[in-house]
């Protein structure tokens, strides 16, 4: 279980949670969490002793970490990293400083300070317009605060947990023409690549297609980890670039599960270049070549949100997860032709991997 300690805001009870394989409890509601929330009669009760254990707020003596710029919740924003006793201390400017325990346990917001890297004195990062998870006066799908949580702040505590983020989105093929993975789930197509390089195109397009057999499983972040059955995709995730209504959780509450087996990752690759690329296929074919070896872990690990904050000890272990995932689970460029008109043959493309 993750306990979140949230900031101050409106009096509501505690509220537990189920995504990315793990329970969480909230001191008070998550409105992006909603779709996620556990109805059990005793949950209420499991929050309540979760959330009532000390407030560790972490040693704020430390040495330097990670500073830099990150895209949260669509904004670009400086985020900073350090290691303090017992876990480490992630600020997000505009959203405040939280702890993380060392073994992803538990989440703490721990107030408000300068912007990352400003010196002592300096004005303070502005709040939130809202502190309840709502969206803020500019329009923003989610206040700072929500955002910092469920991206770097989060992806940070579940990677210490042995759950990966990754910067990708991802479909669920389902039915009887679909290959099948361990267990007959179907196949889970991943597919990583920068910003704007089409991910959510792919995934919103693919399930609008005839026969209802393509279903979203994330927009732009999925966790994933290595079990017995290889990688599997944990989809119970929000994703906040979309409407409540989108959400997995909402749109497929009856074949929900937990976990789902990783059948490929696809990094997309764009158009190919008749003079450098593998074939002189037009634009109107998709194509894959195959990534092995390191070139395949290095592709996971460079799609891994929040890896920057990843201290050493971690680090090393995401490097052993990336060479593990490369060598169980195939990895390749995909060329995908202009959409929506080219997703039927993507999707045919697709079938065959």
């Amino acid at each position: 279980m993750i306990v979140l300690r949230l900031p101050p805001g409106p009096a509501a009870p505690p509220a537990v949670y189920r995504l990315a394989g793990e329970l969480l409890a909230a001191d008070r509601p998550l409105a992006e969490l909603e779709p996620w929330r556990v109805e059990a009669p005793d949950a209420h009760a499991i929050a309540e002793e979760a959330v009532s254990g000390d407030q560790w707020c972490g040693d704020d003596r430390s040495a330097a970490g990670w500073l830099g710029e990150g895209w949260v919740g669509g904004v670009l924003r400086q985020v900073a990293c350090r290691e303090v006793a017992g876990g480490y201390l992630v600020a997000v400017e505009g959203a405040g400083r939280f702890v993380v325990a060392a073994d992803g346990g538990a989440v703490t917001w721990a107030g408000r300070e300068p912007p990352p890297g400003a010196a002592a004195g300096d004005a303070a990062a502005p709040e939130p317009s809202r502190r309840d998870g709502g969206a803020p006066a500019s329009g923003s799908p989610v206040s700072a605060v929500a955002a910092a949580v469920l991206g770097p702040v989060l992806a940070l505590a579940l990677a210490l947990r042995g759950t990966f983020c990754l910067h990708a989105s991802a479909c669920l093929l389902a039915g009887s023409s679909a290959p099948s993975g361990p267990g007959g789930d179907g196949a889970v197509h991943v597919f990583l690549g920068e910003s704007g390089a089409g991910k959510s195109t792919l995934a919103r397009e693919l399930p609008r297609l005839p026969g209802g057999t393509w279903r979203r499983l994330a927009d732009d972040v999925l966790p994933v980890r290595l079990a017995a059955a290889g990688l599997v995709a944990l989809p119970r995730f929000p994703q906040l670039k979309l409407a409540t209504g989108e959400q997995f959780a909402r749109l497929a509450r009856a074949e929900n599960r937990p976990s789902l087996p990783v059948t490929a990752l696809h990094v997309l690759a764009g158009r190919w270049d008749p003079a450098a690329g593998p074939s002189a296929a037009a634009a109107t074919t998709p194509g894959v070549v195959p990534v092995e070896g390191r070139a395949a872990a290095l592709a996971v690990a460079a799609h891994t949100v929040a890896a920057r904050l990843f201290p050493p000890v971690l680090l090393e272990r995401h490097l052993a997860f990336c060479s593990a995932v490369a060598d169980g689970v195939p990895v390749d460029h995909l060329a995908v032709p202009p959409l929506p008109e080219h997703a039927a043959a993507v999707a045919a493309t697709l079938a065959q991997i």
